[in-house]
């Protein structure tokens, strides 16, 4: 038994060594293996709260749930976990709203900026020509996608093919700013979450709340 807890000490203090430590963990065999694992993903588990821990009571907390005197059962730490991570989350929403909203204010101030009663941003980089279309045209389209600080989490550029789809089954902002536009046109614009994807999250790429930045340019109205 006492073999089996050094392991598991082992594998939750892998966490805290250095980088040049950790390339002479030989795996050996199926239990080691399963093991260093189970390590990995806890600490993966881990990074969703974006907080250091104290991996010595992370150990401490391990080693007593497999001698059944842990101070708690695991209905009420799970209970505490999932209320931890609603609280962080909610910190960071509030966080990248606000973010988004002090960006906003300031935008709307860059010459050549236009605002929608929405609250839509958008400049326009070239205008196009003919008719704009309805909320029913389907539409192919180049664009790119960022988050305020920069990255880039979508690109048809980047896909090597434009993207096509109707008009009226994208998030809101998008909806609004292509019936602005004409084919040929390219606009960067700037859409608030009320009008994107709002509170949620969007994979492991959008956080919950994120103002979002679109290069978008308008190639053709297919039907």
């Amino acid at each position: 038994m006492m073999k089996g807890k050094f392991a598991v000490v082992l594998v939750l203090l892998c966490f805290a060594l250095p980088i040049t430590a950790q390339k002479k963990v030989k795996l050996e065999n199926r239990k080691d293996s399963l093991s260093y694992m189970v390590g990995v993903s806890m600490y993966q588990g881990t990074m969703q709260f974006q907080l250091t821990l104290d991996y010595d009571m992370v150990a401490k907390g391990f080693l007593a749930a497999a001698d059944s005197n842990a101070v708690m059962d695991a209905e009420t730490a799970n209970n505490y976990i999932r209320r931890v991570s609603e609280q962080v989350n909610a910190e960071k929403l509030v966080k990248t709203k606000e973010l988004g909203l002090k960006f906003l204010a300031e935008n709307r101030k860059e010459e050549g900026i236009i605002e929608t009663q929405s609250g839509l941003q958008y400049r326009v980089i070239q205008e196009g020509a003919g008719p704009s279309p309805s909320p029913e045209s389907n539409v192919k389209v180049h664009y790119t996608g960022y988050l305020l600080d920069g990255t880039k989490f979508d690109s048809s550029h980047d896909r090597g093919e434009p993207a096509e789809f109707p008009v009226n089954r994208v998030i809101p902002g998008w909806t609004e700013v292509l019936q602005l536009m004409k084919p040929g046109a390219e606009y960067v614009v700037y859409i608030p979450p009320h009008l994107g994807y709002g509170d949620r999250q969007m994979g492991g790429d959008i956080p919950a709340g994120s103002t979002l930045i679109f290069e978008i340019e308008l190639l053709d109205i297919t039907q």
